[in-house]
């Protein structure tokens, strides 16, 4: 074979005889016939050589295109996959540093579940408490001791205690003079979900469970109709306050009257109204939790109508509040499916609670989250506890693909947390071939017929709240029955963003909100010593 001028430029001179197209090319070049020097970006002169895709980068570059490294790596340093290999820059973690350390922390862990270092006046877990009159607010970031002198009138290892008052009895007992400005939205997020899971319980006794069904909402409760107060009725109740302030307070700091006069009672008093309704066994948690509307209080004829869609006999959405999914043609009952909208404190259906997907409805569960424009889907069950299937598995394994009768999902990327995994999914509609990209959020360690470690549940609904999806639909969330862990959850976010906001919460007001879209909402078997945990949590944090 003779050597025609383009075989020049390919290694060894070697090229197809008819077409001419080399077989190698040599360093730094690409193409067919090795004619285009591979991109400046590319390290080592390094390329693809059909495409010219870089297969190698300079320090300070990434993938194919040899991209910049994000400027949240230390030293800008990445891998070719664009993973940070020298840790993150202050105040930063995960593979790419993309997600800010949670709480008050300057640094944490690569996976973001430890502090490293506190701004200026924090300590405790993710410096969530303030330091005491410090000079200079410099205090030890675990414990919280002053690494300066005390400012003057104030002593303690935390310079927490007014010098005038400190006396031989009290000196041993200086932890306990904590201001109430200490106290923080982290401990605020504790206490909310200590609150919630005590008052999640079912009655013990037969007279406890026999409330009408037929009882209207907000209406006479057979068992105890003299803790009804005039917030819980069957409408929607918001706040008209004017420029954002809160009305003064009644002599009874739970009352919650919106439009009217209280709203909630101060964040501030949260321990001590705790403390007394945990005394007499807990008698004015029950008190209350009796006083919340039972069984089917609204209709539920579509459900009725739908039984195998359901998987549970005796949970069924309400009418009013039910998500309707768009018909299928000749689809049978095709826009059901076991899920309510839920209402905020003050904005309506911010939620979408929902059953464990079965097999028969994965496709249904998918048309809703596509229905709604959802980005987020928080799973709050494993899909088998104590040897009993809760949730069809809806989602395929990493790398893989699975198919409904509608959409096409894959599973990009599955990253394990210590007590949850976060998958990144992509649905395609089969029809249209549009594409979304989805995050699920799985809390793995609830445990069965008990409540979850706090700070853990903390630590996931951070997670949670940092993502930003730029679909605009609800937040869908599910267990197996779609109430009790599902009601924890969203109780817990929405009574953190008015808490926020206002500085005030009734949670009691809440768990009759949320139970007027959807039945039995934190409602579970809780058992004496998960009542004595987080009774011990509470007194720890605060």
């Amino acid at each position: 074979m003779s050597i025609s001028m383009s075989c020049v430029t390919c290694v060894n001179k070697v090229c197809d005889k008819d077409t001419g197209n080399c077989i190698v090319c040599p360093e730094g070049k690409y193409n067919q016939k090795c004619e285009q020097p591979c991109p400046y970006t590319c390290g080592n002169n390094s390329c693809e050589q059909k495409s010219g895709k870089c297969t190698d980068c300079n320090v300070g570059k990434y993938g194919p295109t040899c991209a910049n490294c994000s400027v949240k790596c230390s030293a800008a340093k990445c891998d070719f996959d664009g993973q940070c290999t020298d840790g993150c820059v202050d105040g930063r973690y995960g593979d790419r540093c993309e997600l800010p350390c949670l709480g008050n922390c300057t640094s944490c862990t690569r996976d973001g579940e430890q502090c490293l270092g506190c701004i200026d006046g924090m300590f405790g877990s993710f410096c969530s408490r303030e330091c005491g009159q410090c000079v200079g607010q410099r205090c030890n970031i675990d414990t919280g001791h002053c690494e300066t002198p005390c400012q003057m009138g104030w002593t303690g290892q935390r310079c927490e205690v007014k010098a005038e008052k400190q006396t031989e009895d009290d000196s041993s007992n200086v932890g306990t003079y904590v201001g109430v400005g200490g106290v923080s939205i982290f401990v605020v997020m504790i206490v909310i979900i200590a609150v919630v899971c005590i008052i999640k319980r079912k009655s013990s006794t037969s007279g406890e469970t026999a409330s009408s069904p037929s009882v209207a909402y907000g209406g006479p409760n057979p068992s105890n109709n003299s803790n009804r107060h005039s917030d819980e009725t069957g409408g929607h109740v918001y706040l008209n306050l004017q420029d954002g302030s809160m009305p003064e307070q009644s002599e009874n700091p739970e009352n919650v009257y919106y439009n009217e006069g209280p709203v909630g009672f101060p964040v501030s008093m949260l321990k001590t109204l705790i403390s007394e309704k945990m005394e007499d066994e807990e008698k004015k948690f029950i008190s209350e939790f009796e006083a919340f509307p039972v069984g089917a209080i609204h209709p539920h004829a579509i459900a009725e109508k739908n039984k195998s869609k359901n998987r549970f006999k005796a949970i069924y959405p309400y009418d009013h509040s039910r998500v309707i999914l768009n018909t299928i043609p000749g689809g049978n009952s095709s826009d059901y499916i076991n899920a309510n909208y839920i209402d905020s404190v003050e904005e309506r259906k911010v939620y979408v609670a929902t059953q464990g997907p079965l097999p028969s409805t994965t496709d249904d569960f998918w048309r809703m989250v596509w229905t709604i424009n959802s980005g987020k889907i928080v799973m709050l069950t494993n899909l088998v506890e104590s040897r009993k299937d809760k949730c069809e598995k809806y989602w395929p394994d990493e790398g893989d693909s699975m198919t409904t009768k509608t959409f096409d999902i894959m599973l990009n990327r599955e990253r394990d947390y210590a007590s949850h995994v976060v998958r990144n999914i992509t649905v395609i509609d089969r029809k249209s071939k549009e594409k979304r990209d989805i995050h699920q959020f799985h809390f793995t360690t609830w445990p069965d017929h008990g409540t979850p470690n706090t700070l853990e549940l903390v630590l996931f609904h951070r997670r949670v709240k940092l993502h930003k999806t730029t679909l605009p639909g609800q937040m869908v969330v599910h267990c197996s029955a779609g109430i009790g862990r599902t009601g924890t959850f969203i109780a817990l976010d929405a009574l953190l963003d008015f808490g926020k906001k206002y500085d005030r919460i009734n949670i009691r007001h809440y768990v009759n909100m949320m139970r007027k879209d959807r039945m039995h909402m934190i409602q579970t078997e809780v058992r004496n010593q998960i009542r004595i945990f987080f009774l011990n949590k509470v007194r720890a944090v605060l």
